[in-house]
């Protein structure tokens, strides 16, 4: 009983530090369940439903303690206007920036797209690319109207060349010839994973009223899309080539993440850039087997200052 009291004001610790947004609140509290003696991970979890629900309290189910501050004065200075560093196991903020600020997403917006993509078309599928599908700019996997390409071609298109015209073809396959039903799907499936302040008006990012994200929620987003071993695959694949069904037409594929194979275990996840947005990445690291995320959205560099961010996260905090 005296067991079930705890993990209940744990709980509600966490909600409450999360809607007052304290910077560590997800932190401190895991921590202090371990000074409690709650040792088993497993072990900090509300098991009474009438409890949750009479207190109006998620059910927390954490599958590793989080990490633990070195140096609470030290933190890390950066130029971008919005920032997020989280503990993937956790979901643990580590440092925070204007985390919840709207902002525009630009070409990460693509990560969502991915998503809702799995969700809807078999990646075996056969499609053939319509004039419309190749109606946009800059950035294209090129496309060419008529072409028959699998589905999971035009995904890695999507992911690894941040392809508009990926991102076109994908909503509208996936929206049943709508690409309207289908950023209806895409805002769906970000209420569904809680993203307060993230809105879709297009699948490829590009400046639009109505289109814009937190550095919070991207890092959320990205975390739930690392789940998926086809995007995880795709986001850390640096260039290749895909081809049309017959194999007459050919797509060479090269990322622009300056991260991967160059800094750490980097695995992803995502850039962006638009005038509005400005310089936006998505990164995923791992050393020693922890794993990191870092959001960076109007940075002036944003490989360098999320490499910062990700030597700050490792080099100030330790797992046990």
């Amino acid at each position: 009983m005296f067991l079930d009291v705890i993990k209940l004001a744990l709980a509600g610790l966490m909600v409450v530090g999360d809607l007052f947004g304290a910077t560590y609140a997800n932190l401190e509290v895991l921590n202090m369940a371990k000074k409690l003696g709650i040792n088993d991970p497993n072990q900090i979890r509300i098991h009474n439903p009438a409890a949750s629900k009479e207190l109006d309290l998620p059910d927390i189910d954490l599958s590793n303690i989080a990490p633990y501050e070195i140096d609470p004065l030290s933190y890390p200075i950066i130029e971008a206007t919005s920032a997020v560093v989280i503990d993937v196991d956790t979901s643990a903020i580590l440092y925070t920036k204007n985390a919840d600020e709207q902002r525009a997403m630009a070409s990460v917006t693509k990560l969502m797209t991915a998503v809702v993509a799995l969700d809807n078309i078999d990646m075996g599928e056969v499609i053939t690319i319509a004039a419309a599908d190749t109606n946009v700019e800059p950035v294209v996997m090129g496309l060419l109207p008529g072409e028959e390409i699998y589905a999971g071609e035009v995904l890695k298109g999507l992911l690894i060349k941040s392809g508009n015209d990926a991102a076109l073809t994908l909503a509208r396959v996936g929206g049943d010839g709508s690409v309207d039903s289908f950023i209806g799907s895409m805002n769906q499936k970000a209420a569904k994973l809680g993203l307060r302040n993230t809105h879709f008006v297009n699948p490829h990012g590009l400046d639009a009223d109505g289109q814009y994200s937190s550095a919070r929620d991207l890092a959320l987003l990205a975390k739930y899309a690392m789940q998926n071993p086809t995007i995880v695959d795709i986001v850390r694949t640096k260039e290749m080539t895909v081809t049309s069904v017959s194999g007459d037409v050919s797509h060479y594929l090269q990322t622009t993440n300056e991260l991967l194979d160059s800094y750490l275990n980097v695995q992803g996840v995502k850039t962006g850039f638009t005038d509005n947005a400005g310089q936006v990445l998505i990164t995923q690291a791992e050393k020693d087997g922890h794993r990191v995320m870092a959001v960076v959205m109007n940075s002036p560099d944003r490989f360098q200052e999320s490499k910062i961010l990700l030597d700050w996260g490792f080099n100030n905090f330790y797992w046990e």
